[in-house]
């Protein structure tokens, strides 16, 4: 028998991980049960340890020697930072330190009884879907499984223009299968259903209610140091900037998010601000002059790039084909990928050439465009990375250098190329949103006009009672120095509700 027991060696085993942060916990901890079998077996897998855990004086000198590591790393770290032009992109993120912490401490007030609705309405909703797909199958099977999914489809059903996963022991039943199978089948569009339903479920319904505080607000950890753009970045148990926008059931779940008693919930939304970065970093004439003079892009777009007639004449569904394209253009879309957002957007009656042909006259027509993604691959070929002109932020892009022959070098160069340009139009936003938020934050230190909740990719979201808030807010977020030195108005609308799901 060991000498010391269970408790004894796991106690130990704690304060070694406070002293030494590199122990390895899990295969210490494997070691130990190796000895205790039947108390290691009752026990169950042994969670990560955490400052609670070790007693206080060894927690005290573990903090005490982080801290100190920090400030010894720092003057290395300032310098480099000098060298490599990045303080005004760390002055950026620092101003905006303050109110970030202030979303973490406010929080978010949540329905609890709306998330137990549809928690309800999900699971029948996913048992109604379940027995209509194995209807259309002709017979029972997982809808949740991938290998039956992909028999019923190919081998029972006999769809056409299945491809391989990787391993290539089955054919391929991802979102971007079902989506090249939809009107195949009606089978495709209830498969998607379920999934989208089911995912949302297990990722936000089930999980928020278990994470709202006595308060009835949910609070999440917000950070920048994450995403490559500088992006708000959010844990804790949800993401709660990736509830999805578009979709119905995405509002749903928004409607979760409410406003106390007496208060509205608002959000300050920056106005097409990356395609009004397009515009600005590639000179682009005809899109520099649609927003100077306040007009339509959408509509010029339809009219001058696609349709090639009068502006006047241009009707809804033209104007939204534009829109779509014009979204398209700024994220390096494909003709391909072109026709899966027209489908998305409800726009089934073109094909991959009528959308190339799109993207054809797009680019024909913002002549500015195309010479300016050469001009950043070339730059992130010759220098190994990227830096966004307004913050002096950078992104290495070495897929830009590839030098491997065949499809697989131009598939890594293709996707490095959509990433450069992306990367830029994105942080042109977050630099003008952070520029935003600091002023925002300086004008509530004196005027509380509103409590800030989140920064959701362009957009603050804010609980007020003020009906001045929406002017002085858009104000705060749009009239910062940085965004007055653009050739351009940079606009933003407000928009005030009871719920989330009210602000778009």
């Amino acid at each position: 028998m060991p000498k010391q027991s269970l408790s004894q060696r796991t106690n130990r085993l704690l304060r070694d991980c406070a002293d030494d942060p590199t122990v390895d916990l899990r295969a210490r901890w494997e070691k130990i049960a190796e000895d205790f079998p039947a108390e290691a077996l009752a026990l169950g897998p042994m969670e990560d340890a955490t400052l609670d855990d070790v007693e206080l004086d060894a927690a005290v000198k573990y903090a005490a020697r982080d801290a100190d590591a920090t400030l010894r790393i720092y003057p290395v770290l300032s310098q480099k930072i000098d060298e490599m032009g990045l303080r005004p992109a760390l002055e950026l993120d620092e101003s905006v330190v303050p109110i970030i912490a202030e979303m973490q401490a406010k929080g978010m007030l949540v329905d609890r009884s709306h998330l137990e609705t549809l928690s309800t309405a999900f699971t029948g909703a996913l048992i109604d879907l379940e027995y209509r797909i194995c209807d259309l199958a002709g017979r029972r099977f997982l809808v949740t499984s991938p290998d039956q999914v992909a028999e019923v489809l190919f081998e029972d059903l006999g769809l056409a223009g299945g491809r391989k996963t990787r391993s290539g022991k089955r054919f391929s039943t991802d979102e971007k299968t079902l989506d090249a199978l939809e009107g195949q089948h009606p089978i495709i569009a209830l498969l998607k259903e379920h999934r989208e339903i089911s995912k949302l479920q297990g990722t936000y319904v089930e999980k928020l209610p278990g994470l709202i505080s006595p308060d009835g607000r949910i609070r999440m950890e917000l950070g920048m140091t994450t995403i490559p753009s500088g992006r708000l970045n959010c844990w804790g148990g949800v993401n709660l900037l990736g509830i999805p926008v578009r979709t119905e059931l995405g509002r749903e779940i928004r409607k979760a998010f409410i406003a106390p008693t007496g208060k509205r919930l608002g959000a300050v939304d920056l106005n097409q601000i990356e395609l009004r970065g397009l515009a600005v970093l590639s000179g682009d004439e005809h899109l520099l002059e649609a927003y100077y003079n306040g007009e339509d892009l959408h509509r010029n777009t339809a009219a001058d790039a696609i349709y090639h007639i009068p502006r006047s004449q241009v009707g809804f569904e033209q104007r939204q084909r534009g829109k779509v394209v014009n979204f398209a253009v700024a994220n390096q879309i494909s003709a391909l990928g072109l026709r899966d957002q027209f489908y998305i957007s409800g726009i089934t009656d073109i094909d991959e050439a009528d959308c190339q042909r799109m993207l054809d006259g797009w680019y024909a027509y913002y002549s500015s465009v195309q010479p300016w993604y050469e001009a950043v691959y070339a730059e992130g070929r010759r220098q190994g990375y990227i830096r966004c002109p307004l913050s002096g932020r950078i992104l290495y892009v070495p897929g830009l250098r590839c030098g491997i022959e065949g499809k697989k070098g131009d598939s890594i160069r293709a996707q490095s190329e959509r990433v450069a340009t992306n990367w830029l139009l994105q942080v042109f936003a977050q630099v003008i949103g952070k520029h935003g938020m600091a002023q925002t934050w300086a004008y509530l230190d004196f005027d509380r006009v509103a409590d800030p909740l989140l920064y959701v990719h362009d957009e603050l979201l804010v609980e007020t009672d003020r009906d001045d808030a929406g002017e002085i807010l858009v104000a705060c977020m749009t009239e910062t120095g940085i965004a007055q030195r653009q050739p351009i108005p940079i606009l933003a609308g407000y928009h005030e509700g009871a719920t989330w799901a009210d602000l778009k």
